[in-house]
């Protein structure tokens, strides 16, 4: 799964960056790709 992957390193990207907005991101993407999915 590529995608994953490439959420995964968004997400630790944003999690260093921004903390905890990160954190808000990393939940919209989770529910963006449960839809995809």
């Amino acid at each position: 799964m590529p995608t994953l992957i490439k959420f995964l390193k968004i997400i630790d990207w944003l999690s260093e960056k921004s903390g905890q907005l990160g954190k808000w991101a990393v939940l919209l993407l989770i529910f963006a790709g449960s839809y995809e999915a």
